[in-house]
């Protein structure tokens, strides 16, 4: 599910379809299924079982923005028009890459995503390349804003690295591919464009620079990350909703007010 200019966009296996955020009217539905299916049987018999199976592949990819929503199966990527549903255009992966495209974000007339260790942007626009940049390994995990990509070589904890000792975050240029700082330890990450801070699961960095932020000392690190079913055990960064930072997990919520980090509830 993505939320972007008054629309609730929702793809479920094959079935991409738009409402009303507001009033939940059907606005547009597209079925990219290969094969009709009663798809009214088959949410009647998963809402049965308690957690069904994820119904999409891990290779999906679902970006929606004010004027358009990107969806990528890990080799295409693919434009609809976000008023109507129309296909604009489809984006293949560049065909030397094998590794399925992952981290699509959007920013300004930029879609940038990453395939193995290559970070790409491309034109939304037209699909024309503009850049790629090879990090040094992968995974990796990208953040956009602030004409800048935050890119994050994650750290591998089955080879005893930790986010202080293995891996590394960057920062390229969003125009130019251009590095612009980079620190050692690796992390998913956030950005906050509006207060130019990177949120990892333990640090705070200036985006501008990637200077380390100083952050309470009373407080563990662990507080500030999402933990529960479906994420990695050592949780993910908590989400950035204006000046507050979000984190918990399934049955708790703590909010936390950026950059002084004073919990607020």
């Amino acid at each position: 599910v993505r939320v972007a200019g008054g629309r609730l966009v929702l793809y479920e296996d094959g079935l991409l379809q738009a409402s009303d955020v507001f009033t939940g009217r059907s606005m547009w539905e597209v079925d990219l299924s290969e094969e009709p299916r009663d798809r009214q049987e088959t949410r009647y018999a998963a809402h049965r079982q308690w957690g069904p199976r994820a119904s999409l592949p891990s290779t999906a990819e679902l970006v929606a923005i004010e004027d358009a929503v990107y969806l990528s199966d890990g080799t295409t990527c693919t434009m609809f028009d976000a008023a109507t549903g129309e296909l604009v255009r489809r984006i293949p992966l560049p065909q030397d890459l094998k590794t399925p495209w992952t981290n699509l974000r959007v920013s300004g007339d930029c879609l940038v995503g990453s395939s193995g260790q290559h970070v790409l942007c491309i034109d939304r626009h037209t699909g024309k390349p503009i850049w790629r940049v090879e990090a040094t390994r992968s995974p990796l995990y990208l953040a956009v804003g602030g004409n800048k990509v935050f890119c994050s070589e994650l750290a591998n904890s089955r080879r005893g690295e930790d986010e202080a000792s293995g891996g590394r975050i960057f920062a390229l240029n969003l125009t130019t591919g251009e590095q612009q700082w980079e620190r050692p330890g690796g992390a998913r990450l956030r950005y906050s464009e509006a207060l130019d801070i990177v949120v990892t699961p333990t640090r705070f960095l200036r985006g501008a620079n990637g200077e380390l932020l100083q952050q309470p000392a009373n407080v563990p690190p662990t507080e500030f990350v999402l933990t529960g079913r479906g994420l990695p055990k050592t949780g993910i960064p908590g989400y950035i909703a204006g000046s507050k930072l979000l984190a918990g997990s399934d049955d708790s919520l703590r909010v936390y007010e950026l950059p002084s980090l004073n919990r607020t509830s």
